[in-house]
Formats: C-alpha cells, sequence, structure tokens
C-alpha cells in the first residue's frame, strides 16, 4: 500500500477480517488503523524494530555523553616545534574536539541516516530532540564544514592569531609579552589570560608533542555495547575498555 496513512491500512484490514496478530513498527497511524480495521488483533513490534529501537537508543546515550569517551594520549618526542595554528575545532586546552563540533557532526550523520530510512523532518526531529527548524536545517545541509564553521563562535583573538604563532616560531614564548603586542595593534582584551590560554597546547609540547586519541564514530561505540561480549575481538574488546571507565559488560 502506498504511503503510511491510517485510512488505507484499516480500510484493508476490514476487507480481510479474522487477522489474529498485526505486526507493525512505530507509527502512530499504523496503531490507529490496527485498532480501527481489527480491534481485536493483537499488535506486536516487528523483529527489525526490536533490535533497531534499543540500537537507536544506545546511540543517542553515546552522542550525548561523547565527552566521556576520553581515550589515552599519545606523545612523541620533540627537540623543538614549531607550532602551527591550532584548528579552530580543536579545544585549545586539551586539544581534542570541541564537543560542539562533534554534537555537530553526529547530528548531521543521524538527521541523514533517519531520512535514508523514509522518515519525516517532523519525526526526526521528535527522535532526535531537535527544533524542527534545526533538524530541516542538518536535512537540507551540503556543506558539512560549512555548518561546523558556522556554529563557532568566533572570539576577539581570531584576527591576531596568525601574528602569535610567528612570534612564537620566532622565539618569543613570553604570554604578556605577546599580549601588549598585540594590545599596541588593537586587541581590546584587558588581560593575558586569553593569550595565555590559546598558547598553552603550544608550551606543553616543547618537551613533547600531545596527539590526542583517536575519535571514535558513535555508531562503532553502539555496535560494541550491543554485540554479545563474547563476540568483540581482542582489539575492539581493548580499545572498549581504553574509551570507557568500566570496560565492555
Amino acid at each position: 500500500m502506498p504511503g503510511r496513512e491510517k485510512e488505507p491500512v484499516a480500510l484493508w484490514l476490514a476487507g480481510h477480517p479474522g487477522i489474529e496478530v498485526i505486526c507493525r513498527d512505530r507509527a502512530g497511524a499504523y496503531a490507529e488503523a490496527a485498532r480501527a480495521g481489527a480491534p481485536g488483533a493483537l499488535q506486536v513490534a516487528d523483529r527489525w524494530h526490536l533490535s533497531d529501537n534499543p540500537t537507536t537508543a544506545v546511540e543517542r546515550t553515546v552522542i550525548a555523553h561523547r565527552p566521556c569517551l576520553q581515550g589515552p594520549e599519545v606523545s612523541t618526542p620533540s627537540a623543538r616545534r614549531m607550532a602551527a595554528a591550532p584548528p579552530s575545532t580543536l579545544n585549545p586546552d586539551t586539544g581534542t574536539e570541541k564537543w560542539l563540533v562533534t554534537r555537530t557532526r553526529e547530528r548531521h550523520k543521524a538527521v541523514h541516516r533517519l531520512l535514508a530510512r523514509g522518515w519525516t523532518i517532523s519525526a526526526i526531529a521528535r527522535e532526535l530532540g531537535l527544533a524542527r527548524h534545526t533538524a530541516e536545517r542538518y536535512a537540507h545541509c551540503k556543506n558539512l564544514d560549512g555548518l561546523i564553521e558556522g556554529s563557532l563562535r568566533t572570539t576577539r583573538l581570531d584576527d591576531y592569531k596568525p601574528y602569535l604563532i610567528r612570534r612564537w616560531n620566532d622565539g618569543c614564548t613570553d604570554a604578556a609579552r605577546l599580549f601588549r603586542e598585540i594590545q599596541s595593534q588593537g586587541y581590546p582584551g584587558r588581560t593575558p589570560q586569553a593569550v595565555r590560554r590559546y598558547l598553552r597546547p603550544l608550551r606543553t609540547g616543547l618537551g613533547s608533542i600531545r596527539s590526542p586519541a583517536p575519535v571514535l564514530e558513535p555508531q562503532q561505540v553502539t555496535n560494541w555495547v550491543m554485540w554479545n561480549p563474547q563476540h568483540l575481538r581482542d582489539d575492539e574488546e581493548r580499545q572498549l575498555g581504553e574509551y570507557s571507565p568500566d570496560g565492555p559488560s
């Protein structure tokens, strides 16, 4: 039957009396159609949704707690580090991807996964807890990188970051001095704290370069949680243990 409306299903059921069990998905229209066209039938969830529903719930939980998935840092020795401007998508304090960036990427993926299943924008918004216009923006997004950049708030220091990097590579690592230099160029900040925070990853990298742990896709973590632990490979069980305080359960 074309579409997902109540009336065609209810009419079909009414024309086929004696149906005892109706296997359906979570669409409200199907529930109403079953009650109208076959009120005595037992309604049950189909096998696919019995698996997909908890998987979706686990994935939503993983996305919501993405900052908790902290892997071990990797350090490599370096005699002297020539700095490059840290990407705006990374947290200057930790070197890991900003939560807002991760959330934007994962919401975009979740919206398009549900679109591929035939879900409407309104249903997707309800499922993911988004405003409808937000879900629509993700659905129609053709440039994810542009969407991510647009979600990042600019700071007053942004225009002066290339100068700070250049001076750092010249050998000037005094945050207070660099603050005074950019202040003379028009930087409106009143204290050097923002400069110190921006330079902190470079300063800790003088002895060693701290590399963030690989970023796992929420779908991968969801698979590990949903699979039978006996079916996990040794490397998967090890990674799950590294990214979770309690390890696999």
